[in-house]
């Protein structure tokens, strides 16, 4: 079983971690209203390339895309640019190798290994910068709640935090709210 897992706080209005597509998925910190613009028009643009290609879409051609539409917002007149950061994951839809992607408001984007965002994103990333090994799986959860508990001990009490993976042989995304003991899961329990 191959995992990718992001992490971020759920709350029970509004999702952070939303599928583009079946095997795209997008992480966004920032302005609410302005999220829901850019995943409909990620979502639309998904629909369209599938239906023009006849393939699905690849993440680094969603991730350009929504990165053009974010440095476009940034030098239209009348409008303001987006203001909210995007981690964009999925797998090759040919060769099902993992790929993570991240785009700022400017519309500058980069890939990574591991990353995170919104708030404590920093302490985050030098956590995972020191612990990051290639890993799959159960290692990988494990390694993502590390990060959080070493980052944010302190806010789980006050929020449920939401674990996605990407089940390879499945092709399908399964979603958990990680409301359990941290320290079972961290010991192996």
């Amino acid at each position: 079983m191959l995992c990718n897992v992001f992490a971020g706080y759920v709350c029970r209005s509004v999702k952070k971690i939303v599928s583009l597509d079946d095997h795209v998925a997008l992480v966004c910190a920032g302005l609410k209203a302005d999220a829901r613009v850019l995943i409909n028009k990620a979502r639309i643009e998904c629909q369209s390339y599938r239906l023009t290609v006849e393939d699905p879409v690849t993440v680094e051609y969603i991730t350009r895309y929504i990165a053009g539409l974010q440095q476009k917002y940034t030098q239209s007149g009348g409008v303001r640019p987006f203001g909210l950061s995007t981690l964009i994951v999925g797998f090759d839809p040919h060769l099902g190798v993992p790929a993570l992607y991240q785009t700022d408001p400017s519309g500058a984007f980069s890939a990574w290994k591991a990353n995170a965002t919104g708030r404590n994103s920093n302490s985050m990333r030098e956590f995972l910068e020191k612990n990051f090994k290639e890993t799959s799986g159960q290692e990988t959860v494990k390694l993502a709640i590390r990060a959080l508990l070493e980052v944010s001990y302190f806010l789980l009490s006050r929020f449920t935090f939401e674990c996605i993976c990407y089940k390879l042989p499945e092709h399908a995304w399964s979603s958990l709210a990680l409301n359990l003991c941290f320290e079972a899961a961290l010991t192996g329990a």
